[in-house]
């Protein structure tokens, strides 16, 4: 009793003194539960207790026997105090432990133990079975939102991925559709230029076609840009002539030279001088020149035909020509 017992009752005693009070710095130091030291200590008391139990019963039974021969009790009255003293000591003990029939350890289901309800052994181990569970509950529960944390995270960063695609996929197409639409737009633009042009280009042939050609054309011409720069100074009539005869003058005196018989249309000084008067271009087109283009740029072109090839050509538009100036500088003669 002395040297098993009471110790191991003292250091329950003391764990649970204790409990309470260390429970915060057990948690924090990730030390081992107080309670399941108790619970350790109090199957140390049980096992103790099988240990003493037939001592115990060899004792219980001497106490009531007495001498056959003189009657008295077995024991003296010191011994009969003290083996009744530890008697009561593991008759109390006894009471809150389970008996040999009764094993309690981990996982032990309490309620279907013969004990009394208020049994310590009984409330630890109760307390120590739901900490337990709870302690189980909560690492299934840490373990169940960190798997949905994952699986969150998991679905979150397909979610992106899926917005992002669909995003660069609509980029891609909108992307598509201005590129299609500019094309179409440059399209439309280019084939409108062109029956913009093929429309100018036979509104000139047309124009072309209409102007009377030859030496009386250019006296018909010579007389409308008379009529036309009627209503202007003299000044004007007399310099458009004047600016044709020098053009025909140039031709005649140097006719090998094609400088002298090309003119841009957009030419500032032929534009001022002859262009924007009736007439004017008229003159030119009469005298053989026809609508061309040197480098893109719209000219009014004099073709020399090829004396080699073409004999009859190139007399008629030398005579042309020669025909113009005459007529020209006759003109430029009445001016005065």
């Amino acid at each position: 009793i002395k040297e098993e017992l009471l110790p191991q009752l003292k250091g329950i005693n003391g764990t649970l003194e204790g409990a309470e009070t260390d429970s915060t710095d057990a948690a924090k130091n990730d030390t081992p539960h107080s309670l399941a030291n108790v619970v350790e200590l109090l199957h140390q008391v049980q096992n103790i207790l099988l240990e003493l139990e037939p001592k115990m019963e060899k004792f219980q039974k001497r106490l009531g026997e007495k001498d056959p021969v003189s009657g008295n009790p077995r024991y003296g009255e010191n011994t009969q105090q003290r083996v009744t003293y530890v008697l009561q000591i593991y008759n109390s003990v006894r009471q809150y432990v389970p008996d040999d029939r009764t094993q309690v350890g981990k996982g032990t289901d309490i309620n279907s133990m013969d004990v009394a309800p208020d049994n310590p052994l009984c409330l630890l181990e109760k307390q120590y079975n739901k900490e337990q569970e709870e302690e189980k509950m909560q690492i299934e529960l840490e373990e169940k939102q960190s798997l949905q944390e994952q699986i969150k995270k998991a679905e979150d960063e397909r979610r992106r991925q899926l917005e992002e695609e669909q995003k660069q996929k609509q980029q891609k197409e909108e992307e598509e559709r201005v590129q299609q639409e500019e094309r179409e737009r440059l399209h439309i633009q280019a084939e409108q230029v062109r029956q913009a042009r093929a429309m100018e280009q036979q509104q000139e042939q047309e124009w072309f076609e209409s102007i009377q050609k030859g030496p009386e054309g250019v006296k018909h011409y010579l007389e409308k840009l008379k009529q036309s720069t009627c209503n202007q100074p003299a000044l004007v009539h007399a310099k458009a002539v004047e600016s044709l005869y020098r053009i025909f003058q140039q031709i005649n005196a140097h006719p090998e030279e094609t400088k002298f018989r090309r003119i841009r249309r957009d030419h500032e000084q032929f534009v001022e001088d002859v262009g924007r008067h009736g007439g004017g271009v008229e003159v030119l087109i009469a005298a053989g020149f026809v609508l061309g283009a040197i480098d893109d740029v719209p000219c009014y072109l004099s073709k020399e035909p090829d004396i080699e090839k073409d004999m009859d050509g190139w007399s008629k538009w030398f005579d042309v020509n020669k025909a113009t100036f005459e007529i020209l500088e006759e003109a430029v003669q009445n001016l005065k």
